[in-house]
Parts: C-alpha cells; structure tokens; sequence
C-alpha cells in the first residue's frame, strides 16, 4: 500500500498502517463527527451547569435580601384572647365561628379549600416568601445539574 492512502476498514477511523501521512495517524471523517459531537455536548453540560449555579446564586441571594428585609406585619385581628395574662390576636380566619360558617355554606370540601388558599398565599408573604425563593431556586438548580449530568453522549 502505497504511503498516505489508507485502508477502507480502518478501525474508529484512526488508520492501521503503520505509516500514515507524514508518519502520523490519519483521523477519519466519522472519529472527527464524534469528536465534534462531543465537544457539543461538553459545551452543553458546562453551560447547564453554569446556569444552574446563577440560579442557585441569584436565587439564594433573594431569598437571604427578602428574609432581611421582610418585616413582621401583623394582620389585623378579628378579636384578642387573653390567656394567662398575655394577649393573643385571633384572625378572622382562625376562630371558630368563621370556620363554622365556611362549613356550613359549602361543607368540609369549602373548609379544605380555604385552609389550602390561606397556607399557599401565605407563601408570598414576609419570611415564608424567603423559604419559598430559597427552595424554588433549589429545585430549579437541581434540575439543570441532573439535566447536565444525565445529558447522552452522542
């Protein structure tokens, strides 16, 4: 064979002869496509993973502001309960009575409801919205790691 050709059959494209072109091994087009491929893929990954982290950052950068920052604003009670000499504010929606009414009108489905709506808008109020940030920033970072680490190799 002469030198610089090479055999049809080369195995992963690298060529079999001992001597190549210039006496280096010749690198085929389909090992170049892989090669490619993968350098792609690592962009990928890196570029996930570099948005995971920004979310993470930034993330847990707002949810520490808005915990600093978040005032404690008492909402306005319904009515006051003394206890041992100490005063505790009753909210509307904690007494007895609304809670009564809310069952009677639409039953414990309605009591349900309303005990869900009040736990998830207090969410995105004073500290709790803190936790939340936090913990929405967490799950999203997580998910760009898992995707970056479970990207197929192509």
């Amino acid at each position: 064979m002469p030198s610089g050709t090479l055999p049809a059959d080369s195995p992963n494209g690298v060529c079999a002869a001992a001597r190549c072109v210039d006496g280096l091994p010749h690198i085929t087009g389909k090992f170049l496509d892989d090669l490619e491929m993968s350098k792609k893929t690592a962009s990928l990954r890196a570029r996930l993973r570099l948005i995971g982290a920004g979310i993470l950052f930034v993330g847990l950068a707002s949810a520490a502001t808005v915990y600093v920052t978040a005032a404690g604003e008492p909402r306005a009670a319904a009515a006051y309960e003394i206890v041992g000499g100490e005063v505790f504010p009753i909210m509307h929606d904690d007494s007895k009575r609304y809670r009564r009414d809310v069952q009677m009108y639409g039953g414990k489905a309605a009591v349900m409801a309303n005990d869900f709506s009040l736990w998830f808008f207090g969410l995105w109020q004073g500290t709790q919205l803190a936790y939340t940030l936090a913990s929405l920033a967490a799950g999203c970072a997580l998910a760009c790691f898992c995707a970056a680490h479970f990207l197929p190799d192509q």
